[in-house]
């Protein structure tokens, strides 16, 4: 029973057993109380706090053993942001009727705004009303809401769990509580719980503000990145905030659809007036889509605000190299090591300085810089011996300095650590092959084909012995038994192609190379090197060069390709196009021997014969195959032949 029932029961009784006047006294005091509250809770209304305070001091100096009049009192005074009083009138309320859950909850909820601006001794106080709600009213929605709420922001997400799962039961339909469950959820690591509580709630009310962002960023979190875009999207369009429109641009060309995301980003960053996270995910993308300038252009612009961002000068070293400024990307690899040696010494800071420079020595291999390649790998083999991959890093630019000896014989050992590692096999077998030990190669990965028939690789790798040796025929039978057990390999299909046309198959080559087009018309390479056989035959050009720009567009700088379109237009005798295509092809391929030959076949042909030789010169210095090498000699011949005539004119 209520302390207020009590109170009247009692009342009643000495009321019935006292004088008349007395009965009249109280009575009258009770009427002009009850008077004094009717108006309060009319001003209440009316907003005119100081008035209703008033009439509230009134009422209970006539009835100062109400509970329920300091219960409104102190909603009130709460509403007047009279904060201290008003909490002072919940405890009174409490005080007289501890059984009465109103004024409990109420000072609960006032205890949680404080909570939430940290407050720890208001959020246990906080707690306390809301776990004494539930004592008196089992099942409470609000309360089993608020200290789901409470225990979260405690760090109890499991406590919280469990008051917000009986929150469910009881209020099945209630989508806030559901939402809050799956924070919660989420807090122990339980994701795919938290979306089935999301979509729950999105059943129950799509509209609900926030819903679709917060499923899609949970998807996000679970690398579920079409349906986290398909929830962004549902949300963008009740709030087309910046935010979610940078979210949605990202997972665009996380789900391959690259264009649109940067048309996206490039309007988020332009509102955003160029933010650096913004700036450096559209360079990523460019990067993606292989617009290096573009993608150098975001990261610079990222660096001028912030020269010290490791992911801008990362990626723009990337970019860098892939556009063959090797020299301008190893500078900024050697920025990021500076700023990591910087770094306080940790387990994961040594991993990361060890990344870095593994990429500072290939940078240096492709810079022709193979002795730094060497001493960087040496030294990251000596820091972590067991990780084979340096060691692999190691043979690759001790063959490229010319110790093939050494080469061989850490590929050995290696093996020998390693004999199922498959890069480890494939590595060993072209140290082989490099040695003029191509039976051996080939032997050791004939082994291997044996025991795993499924894997391309080593079908890949020994016919690429074969064509490194012109042994193009048995090239030819081998991809051919690799493609009967792997009919469905792509890049199976493409290497016999090129077998088929180094043998001088035409025909059978285009054919195999039409075939690979028909499942995947924006196959780069294939439309390359379609396109360089026909021009390189000077048969039907127009197509050639159609092949080519496709294969350009699709990768635009790439040097194989530029020097492919450089040479189609060779040979339609376009040459300032020529020209403009060959030099950019240089400038990132700047070793390659065919590409250094068409310039100087090109700059021969306008009759520059001083470009024409220094071209034929660096060809045949870098020239790896003797045919290739006599063949730019002849033509170098014929070059100072011509020179020695201009001179004497």
């Amino acid at each position: 029973m209520r302390l207020d029932m009590r109170r009247a029961i009692l009342a009643f009784w000495l009321l019935a057993a006292a004088p008349a006047p007395i009965l009249a006294a109280q009575a009258s005091d009770l009427a002009r109380s009850y008077y004094h509250f009717s108006l309060a809770k009319t001003y209440e209304a009316e907003r005119r706090f100081s008035e209703a305070i008033s009439e509230f001091e009134k009422a209970l100096a006539l009835d100062p053993e109400s509970s329920h009049l300091h219960f409104e009192f102190g909603r009130t005074l709460l509403q007047a942001s009279e904060i201290r009083r008003g909490v002072q009138e919940l405890e009174e309320s409490i005080r007289l009727d501890p059984e009465n859950f109103r004024p409990h909850l109420l000072l609960g909820q006032v205890r949680r705004r404080y909570a939430e601006t940290g407050q720890g001794q208001m959020l246990d106080q906080a707690l306390e009303s809301f776990q004494r709600v539930l004592e008196l009213e089992p099942d409470h929605p609000e309360a089993l809401y608020y200290l789901g709420e409470l225990f979260l922001l405690k760090g109890e997400p499991a406590r919280a769990v469990e008051n917000l799962e009986r929150l469910n039961r009881v209020r099945p339909e209630f989508v806030q509580g559901a939402v809050l469950e799956a924070r919660a959820q989420l807090a122990m690591g339980n994701a795919e719980r938290a979306v089935e509580l999301l979509e729950r709630a999105r059943e129950l009310d799509p509209d609900t503000p926030g819903l679709s962002e917060f499923l899609g960023r949970v998807y996000e979190q679970q690398g579920q990145d079409q349906k986290a875009l398909d929830a962004l999207q549902e949300a963008l369009e009740s709030a087309p905030t910046l935010e979610l429109r940078f979210r949605i641009g990202v997972l665009l060309g996380r789900v391959g659809r690259p264009a649109e995301a940067i048309e996206m980003l490039k309007a988020v960053a332009q509102e955003a007036r160029d933010d650096s996270p913004i700036v450096l995910e559209l360079g990523k993308l460019y990067s993606e889509v292989r617009n290096y300038s573009k993608a150098v252009e975001s990261f610079q612009q990222v660096l001028q605000s912030e020269p010290d961002n490791t992911e801008a000068n990362y990626y723009q070293a990337v970019a860098l190299r892939a556009m063959g400024k090797r020299q301008e990307a190893i500078a900024r690899v050697q920025h990021l090591l500076g700023l990591a040696e910087a770094q306080e010494e940790s387990e994961n800071s040594q991993e990361y300085r060890r990344r870095l420079q593994s990429f500072l020595a290939v940078l240096y291999q492709d810079d022709r810089q193979f002795d730094k390649a060497v001493a960087l790998f040496r030294q990251l083999q000596e820091e972590e011996p067991d990780n084979f991959r340096w060691t692999l890093g190691l043979i690759y630019a001790l063959k490229e300095q010319g110790a093939l000896k050494e080469a061989l014989s850490a590929s050995r050992e290696l093996l020998q650590a390693y004999p199922d590692n498959l890069d480890v096999q494939i590595t060993n077998a072209q140290m082989l092959s490099e040695s003029g030990r191509l039976s051996e190669a080939v032997q050791l990965l004939s082994g291997l084909m044996d025991q795993h028939p499924q894997e391309e690789n080593y079908y890949l790798a020994a016919s690429q012995l074969y064509s490194d040796h012109k042994q193009f025929q048995r090239a030819e039978e081998l991809l051919r038994r690799g493609l009967e057990t792997r009919t469905d390999s792509e890049r199976l299909a493409f290497q016999l192609a090129a077998m088929l046309e180094r043998q001088g198959k035409f025909e059978l080559a285009e054919e195999g190379f039409r075939r690979i087009l028909q499942a995947n018309p924006n196959h780069a390479a294939v439309l390359n090197y379609l396109g360089y056989m026909l021009a390189d035959r000077g048969s039907r050009l127009q197509e050639a060069r159609d092949y080519i720009e496709r294969a350009v567009r699709l990768d635009p700088h790439n040097g194989a390709y530029l020097d492919s379109l450089g040479w189609v237009y060779y040979q339609l005798n376009q040459l300032d196009l020529a020209e403009t295509n060959l030099i950019q092809a240089a400038q990132i391929n700047d070793s390659d021997p065919t590409i250094l030959e068409h310039l100087g076949d090109l700059y021969l042909k306008l009759g520059d014969y001083a470009k024409a030789r220094a071209y034929y010169l660096r060809s045949v210095r870098f020239a790896e195959d003797s045919g290739e090498r006599v063949k730019v000699e002849r033509k170098l011949a014929s070059v100072d032949k011509l020179l020695a005539r201009q001179n004497d004119n």
